[in-house]
């Protein structure tokens, strides 16, 4: 009897524990799901394409990665197909809803990450500061590749941050784990090949061995302090530059292969020098065999294509070396784009802010600037563990996993060369959920102090947040600025059956959107380039197609049905269409020009 009293008593402490956890997650996840349901409103091209490489596979042709790349390996698919027999092969719904439970999930996990390192009351405010993200951050969290990759990365951080007790390398069944997720990983995104070199350099200063032959170098070096730090900085900052720049940084091939071949020598070097100083080579043999091997199984959507049908990954991405200009857009528009900001700090006053909007938004910045700036602070210790390539203690992995998840993202952005537009933000949102547990962290020390000083700069911290996501989400994300209402679509359809043109041409965003609601009954190809071949051959046998435009872009006459200025109109704002494309256009005769709901410019042609 006494036990049944205890084991209740147990399970409603516990029920009472995770309640505010259930709570913030839900409010949280509540923006998420606001979002998806916003339907068509925020429905884009790069949601389509994922939507179309689920269709194809529901016909039984399958993409080993998004449509036209050769990287974002088609994760989603095994998700999303279910759900398009379900709700219908065009539904925004289903192809969104997979992407919602990996969010629900990376939540979990990650808030199990900060409860085990940091406890309950870090995480208790890091569940909080996640129920209200910035509008900016939910725009590029709510669908995408980031919700995919995310759990798989906090998968393997929880494998490698909480080691056992008495045992800090990684067990056998670990290394299997840890080398699946990566090589899956590698798959789902070119970014986790950043996120490998984090795990690499993580394990490598927490090992045993790294310590041995710290020491050995350090005795070498002997009282030679300065040259010895100095020796380290050098060496970290050149392996870890040529490691971003591989991974994110792509330029000519020639560089590509110096740089892979640079990184693969050190790492056989450092490998060869902690195996030989090593007190426990068969283990780390084994773990090592066992890391390749779940490495192997893991990766194989990517190997497999590659080495049997030639589809071997590639970057087509191309960015501009850093300079010191691009650390003004960092500071100035990405930043404070994690605490709810729209515009550039430069230029709060000529968009028009109110004063007092300009007054809470600074206070907000001046509080977040704060939590960073702790952290870096309290630290520090470990960050010049980091950056010189000190052994790192085992307790202080949580802290190194935490000041990588941060920097990374930004570093990166910053090695791209930062344009200052709000689009490059995708680049650097995967640094989010960090910056909630710095702040989070900041807020501990400031509530032991001064506790209900505290609470009142969470809580408007939290509040303005909040208000300022709903606010802008209502303004930008309202019906009159959706580029696909059903209603047209409808219509649209309707009319090219009418016309007899099944098909045709349009830039990005309006074509594989179209593609994808019409269910590829009517295609279209794009105007700047061949992604999918198939659309433009079938489009290329059509005897009659259409050219769509949007039709609040372009300063073409209303009544003009003369195709030279709408040949005029999408070189101006299409300069690489395809020369192809124009002379099918100027070889063709103008049928017919109509505007549908305002939003398209629909212009007919007959090819002669």
């Amino acid at each position: 009897m006494n036990l049944r009293k205890i084991s209740q008593r147990f399970s409603l402490q516990q029920v009472k524990s995770a309640l505010p956890f259930v709570l913030l997650v839900g409010i949280g996840l509540s923006f998420h799901l606001w979002a998806i349901l916003k339907g068509h409103v925020n429905f884009s091209s790069d949601e389509a394409l994922a939507g179309l490489a689920t269709q194809h596979a529901l016909r039984g042709e399958w993409h080993t990665y998004a449509i036209g790349q050769r990287y974002f390996g088609n994760v989603w698919i095994p998700f999303v197909a279910p759900l398009f027999l379900l709700l219908g092969k065009g539904s925004i719904l289903a192809l969104r809803l997979p992407s919602f439970l990996m969010t629900v999930l990376f939540t979990v996990l990650f808030l199990c990450f900060v409860y085990r390192a940091w406890g309950r009351r870090v995480a208790l405010l890091t569940a909080a500061l996640m129920a209200v993200p910035g509008f900016y951050v939910l725009y590029f969290l709510f669908v995408g590749p980031f919700n995919y990759w995310a759990p798989l990365l906090m998968l393997c951080i929880l494998l490698i941050a909480f080691p056992d007790a008495h045992r800090t390398e990684l067990s056998r069944l670990r290394s299997v784990l840890l080398g699946g997720l990566v090589g899956f990983g590698l798959w789902v995104t070119p970014r986790f090949g950043l996120d490998a070199v984090m795990f690499a350099v993580v394990l490598l200063l927490a090992s045993q061995e790294w310590s041995v032959l710290y020491t050995r170098i350090a005795q070498i070096f002997g009282e030679r302090r300065v040259e010895f730090l100095a020796a380290r900085i050098v060496v970290v900052t050149i392996l870890f530059s040529a490691a971003v720049r591989h991974v994110i940084f792509e330029s000519t091939a020639k560089e590509v292969a110096y740089t892979k071949w640079f990184l693969s020598f050190c790492a056989l070097v450092m490998l060869v020098a902690l195996f030989w100083s090593s007190h426990r080579k068969n283990r780390l043999s084994i773990c090592a065999l066992y890391l390749f091997a779940g490495f192997a199984v893991g990766n194989v959507p990517q190997w497999v294509p590659w080495v049997f049908f030639g589809t071997f990954p590639f970057s087509s991405v191309r960015f501009h070396d850093p300079s010191l200009s691009t650390l003004k857009p960092l500071f100035d528009l990405i930043l404070p784009l994690f605490w709810g900001a729209e515009h550039p700090v430069s230029l709060w006053v000529e968009a028009g802010y109110p004063w007092g909007k300009i007054c809470m938004l600074s206070a907000v910045s001046v509080i977040a600037m704060f939590g960073i700036v702790t952290f870096f602070y309290r630290e520090r210790s470990t960050i010049c563990t980091l950056l010189t390539g000190r052994p790192l203690p085992v307790k202080k992995i949580p802290t190194a996993f935490l000041f990588f998840l941060f920097v990374l993202p930004l570093l990166t952005l910053y090695y791209k060369g930062i344009i200052p537009r709000v689009g490059n933000f995708r680049f650097a949102v995967s640094a989010w959920p960090a910056f909630v547990v710095l702040l989070a962290l900041s807020f501990e020390q400031l509530l032991q102090r001064w506790r209900s000083f505290g609470v009142f700069l969470v809580a408007f911290f939290i509040a303005y947040i909040g208000t300022s996501t709903v606010h802008i989400g209502n303004r930008i994300w309202r019906d009159s600025s959706s580029h696909f209402p059903p209603d047209a679509v409808y219509s649209l359809e309707k009319t090219l059956v009418t016309e007899d043109a099944l098909g045709g041409y349009a830039n990005y965003w309006i074509g594989y959107g179209l593609n994808f609601l019409l269910e590829e009954r009517e295609v279209f190809s794009q105007l700047q380039g061949d992604r999918y071949p198939p659309y433009t051959a079938r489009v290329s046998a059509l005897k009659r197609f259409a050219v769509i435009t949007f039709a609040d872009r372009h300063a073409i006459p209303t009544a003009s049905n003369d195709s030279a200025d709408l040949i005029e109109n999408l070189l101006q704002t299409n300069p690489v269409v395809l020369p192809a494309i124009l002379k099918s256009i100027r070889s063709s005769v103008l049928q017919s020009r109509f505007t549908i709901g305002g939003i398209w410019d629909v212009w007919i042609f007959k090819r002669t």
